[in-house]
């Protein structure tokens, strides 16, 4: 291997590592102590959607229910979660597994009829997800629901 060849792909490795270096030192948890847990009751005050993570904001409350001060100003927590997308996602499974027990709590109360609404969601669900009569593998239609959830694809139109 010449030399070039050799120094180019010494630059590229040494470009690579120092592009990574901030996204490893911005995931570090050196400055958390793990070992230890806090609990605080708080009010959200701030949502903030991002790309890669999400924060949410906290005011903190006293065990009186009244924000917490420091130097005459409100106690400010905030959380770093994942990404909007991630809570998105994660949310709608948990929607997924909800319209899969709706669904068979609907069926079982035959034959009573829900609402006209929610017959035309009913069957939508049952589309993806057939009735549970016996013990099955359903994670499939989970993630087939979940996947309809995402995309809207499961409630029909509505207005209120």
């Amino acid at each position: 291997m010449s030399q070039g060849v050799q120094r180019t792909g010494l630059i590229i490795a040494g470009v690579f590592i120092w592009l990574t270096q901030s996204a490893i030192a911005h995931h570090s948890f050196a400055m958390y102590d793990m070992t230890k847990s806090q609990s605080m009751t708080g009010k959200l005050t701030r949502f903030i959607p991002g790309g890669n993570h999400a924060q949410l904001v906290f005011e903190v409350l006293g065990d009186d229910g009244k924000p917490l001060m420091k130097d005459g100003k409100p106690v400010i927590w905030g959380v770093e979660t994942g990404s909007a997308a991630a809570i998105a996602r994660n949310a709608a499974g948990i929607v997924a597994v909800e319209l899969i027990a709706a669904a068979q709590g609907v069926d079982y109360h035959a034959p009573l009829k829900t609402s006209e609404k929610l017959r035309a969601l009913h069957a939508r669900v049952r589309v993806i997800s057939p009735h549970l009569d016996r013990d099955r593998y359903w994670a499939d239609e989970m993630a087939a629901l979940q996947s309809a959830v995402l995309k809207g694809d499961v409630a029909p139109p509505f207005s209120i």
